[in-house]
């Protein structure tokens, strides 16, 4: 505490010695009150991130590509668990689990687009399809944005999402549209689909009916 009350941190380095013969104490005392500060709002970042991090669905991650062709997840949110099944401390120096887990119908294409974006610097986006252990086969959506390193790898900061939900809704859809095409390509009533003044679609009964050879011929 100063002279006029307030109140500093410091750090205070003691050591015995000899002077004029007698023994003392030697100490020096050292203002840290900017640097605990710092630390402090650091601290309270970390904390604010940490929770935005857990809160956010999927995981949010960095992934470290290095020269030699290693690669790690420095930083990986809780959400890696739920993802890829597999802890962030497991990856934090190997991403190998993580590999692990990609559909081998998927792998060579996701590691592929990961090496032009390392090569390219350009933002990295793709889907791909995980086997995980116990939630069976799944879609991943991961976007994210590299960054050079100092030793010519790349550094990515990126988050990966779950979209298995979207992708069947997608292919129900497609399944919906193939059936609702089927109907009416088979049906003997003349049919045909028109989108702004343009026919897009006719059925073989209406073909036949108008001697039009595809939809274009009815335009």
């Amino acid at each position: 505490r100063r002279a006029d009350g307030s109140v500093r941190d410091v750090e205070v380095f003691s050591s015995r010695i000899l002077l004029a013969g007698k023994e003392a104490l030697h100490s020096i005392v050292h203002d840290v009150t900017e640097h605990k500060f710092v630390e402090e709002k650091l601290k309270q970042t970390d904390i604010l991130l940490a929770n935005i991090a857990e809160r956010v669905p999927g995981v949010v991650y960095q992934y470290r590509l290095y020269p030699d062709g290693r690669s790690c997840f420095p930083y990986a949110s809780p959400g890696m668990q739920q993802i890829y099944e597999v802890t962030p401390e497991s990856v934090r120096e190997d991403a190998t689990p993580v590999f692990g887990r990609l559909h081998p119908e998927d792998y060579d294409r996701s590691v592929e687009d990961i090496t032009a974006s390392g090569r390219t610097r350009d933002h990295f986006h793709c889907e791909f399809r995980v086997i995980l252990p116990q939630q069976g086969l799944r879609w991943r959506l991961c976007d994210a944005r590299p960054q050079r390193m100092d030793d010519g790898g790349t550094l990515w900061y990126g988050i990966i999402s779950d979209i298995t939900e979207l992708k069947k809704a997608e292919e129900s859809l497609a399944q919906s549209e193939a059936r609702y095409r089927n109907l009416i390509m088979h049906s003997p009533d003349a049919i045909f689909i028109n989108q702004s003044e343009r026919v897009i679609l006719v059925n073989h009964a209406c073909q036949r009916l108008f001697g039009a050879a595809t939809a274009e011929d009815l335009i």
